[in-house]
Parts: structure tokens; sequence; C-alpha cells
């Protein structure tokens, strides 16, 4: 009867184990990056602008500049200061990595479970400015965030926007509709 149970109990906890954790485990023991593997580091805010970092499987990078702006996409006045906007977006570098560059990657996801939503540490700031990891691979997709201000206290979703900013700069560039090179794009991390 224990066994039965314990098999039961295993069961329940493999189908309750989160499909993107699989899906990145799976990779991992593989040794390959997917190809629609997609991670997206978005720091952007209405009121103070930002940007997005994208990384694609196939090695594909995308950084995407937010304007500030206080007026949401449709235009009406009661923006907030931690609401999303398209507003003033603009695409500031598209280049490509070696794939198999993702790889530890996959490892520090993994290490930090980024799709996993942890409780926001004490009361919401006053500033709501989010920053948010969102993963998709095999049809399965996640997103954590951190309220800005906790990001170097957390330490947790921070460490994959350093990922993602280091694969930036050893991105060769294919197109860039702005004048500039990736280190431009790089952030200023004594100021925050």
């Amino acid at each position: 009867m224990r066994v039965l149970a314990l098999v039961l109990l295993s069961l329940t906890a493999l189908g309750c184990a989160d499909p993107v954790a699989g899906r990145i485990a799976d990779a991992r023991d593989a040794g390959r990056v997917p190809a629609d593997l997609v991670v997206t580091w978005d720091d952007h805010a209405a009121a103070w602008g930002g940007r997005r970092i994208e990384v694609r499987g196939d090695g594909a990078v995308v950084v995407t500049r937010f304007r500030p702006t206080l007026l949401p996409a449709s235009g009406a006045p009661e923006a907030s200061l931690g609401q999303e906007s398209r507003v003033g977006a603009e695409v500031v570098f598209r280049g490509a990595v070696d794939p198999q560059q993702l790889l530890p990657l996959l490892d520090l996801l993994a290490e930090i479970d980024a799709w996993d939503q942890r409780p926001s540490r004490g009361a919401p700031p006053l500033d709501t400015a989010r920053a948010t990891l969102s993963l998709r691979i095999g049809g399965a997709q996640s997103q954590a965030w951190e309220y800005s201000s906790d990001l170097l206290t957390a330490h947790r979703l921070i460490r994959a926007r350093d990922a993602l900013t280091t694969l930036l700069s050893h991105a060769h560039a294919l197109a860039s509709p702005s004048v500039g090179d990736a280190a431009q794009l790089l952030p200023d991390v004594a100021a925050e």
C-alpha cells in the first residue's frame, strides 16, 4: 500500500511540474539549445522608458528601447508609473550569437528557477515599475517579475539580465536601424 501511495505521489508531482522547467531540463540534458527558445528581459515602464532584450534559441538577439511617455498606447491620460506602453518603441540592435553560447544561459535559468514567480519582499514600493523575464520553449511559456527597486536585493532575475547583456556584448550586428554598437546598449551597472 505504501508503494502505491509513493507511486501516486510521484506521478502527481510530475504532473504538477512546470512545463518550461521540464523543457529546459531536457535541453540541458541533450546539450542543445532548442531553436524555438525565446528568453526576454523587459524593464520598461511608461513613465521611465527602458529596454527589452530578446534572445532566441537560433542565436538571434534583438534589443528594443522605449522612450518615456505618460500616455499608454491608447492615448488615455490615466497612465500609471508601472504601466507598460509600446509607444516610443524602437529596435536599436539586431544581431546574432552562436547558439552554443546559450548553453550557460540554460544552466542559469534552471539555477534561478526562472519560471517561478516568487512573492515580493514586503509592501509594494511607491514606484511599481517591474522587470519581467519571459520564457517560451516548445509551446510552453512562463513569466516572472520583480519590482525594479528590488532587483539588486533579490539578486535573482537581475542575474538573467546580466547573462543576456553578456550575450549582447558578444553578438555580431546583423542590421542596426540606429547608429551605435552593442557596447552602447549595455546597462550602466554602477548607476543601479
